[in-house]
């Protein structure tokens, strides 16, 4: 299921905003939960599927959800994908691209018996399935020249304790791993009570 939520995607590159750069949800949200997380990662996948469709539907209006790169290197094709998501931001289209890595996740994941070669292919696919211009996506994921946005975030990530995959902050709340919906829903509510009304 696609991410049916107003995306914030057309920031020029270095500004920032209350919902940040990849900004999943209102401007104005009270509440800003970060997902430090891996395409290739089984947890992010489960989380994906299982959880986020309920806290979207049900908070949705009061967050604003902001991706993460947080590669782990046993997961060999997740760092091609990590830079096809940032590719198909310089072009508008990163919470479309983050969707399908997700849903297709399967087709790609290494431990498939699919090599990195093999994943850029797939990568280049679904660009031309969103409708991406496969030209300027192919060069920018040819080139590489994407990897210093994981490399940051990854950074930023282990700065502050990020250990595995999922780990999301709810403002100031931790939650490690895809945890069950509730348990969200319990550090969310209690955030909530410190929005303003």
């Amino acid at each position: 299921a696609r991410l049916d939520m107003a995306v914030e995607e057309d920031e020029k590159p270095g500004l920032s905003s209350p919902c940040g750069e990849y900004g999943l949800g209102p401007k104005d949200a009270c509440i800003f939960m970060e997902w430090f997380g891996d395409f290739e990662g089984p947890f992010d996948r489960n989380f994906y599927d299982r959880t986020l469709p309920s806290i979207l539907q049900n908070y949705g209006s009061n967050i604003c959800l902001e991706y993460k790169h947080f590669h782990l290197s046993f997961f060999l094709n997740s760092q091609k994908a990590g830079e096809a998501s940032e590719c198909a931001k310089s072009q508008g289209r990163f919470w479309d691209y983050h969707a399908i890595l997700f849903e297709r996740q399967v087709e790609w994941k290494s431990d498939s018996g699919v090599s990195v070669e093999e994943a850029v292919s797939f990568f280049k696919q679904y660009a031309q399935q969103l409708g991406l211009n496969s030209s300027l996506f192919g060069d920018c994921l040819d080139s590489g020249t994407r990897a210093s946005r994981l490399e940051m975030d990854y950074q930023e990530g282990a700065n502050r304790g990020v250990q595995a995959v999922p780990t999301f902050f709810i403002n100031d709340s931790q939650v490690v791993g895809a945890q069950p919906y509730f348990v969200f829903e319990e550090v969310i509510n209690t955030e909530l009570e410190n929005c303003p009304p």
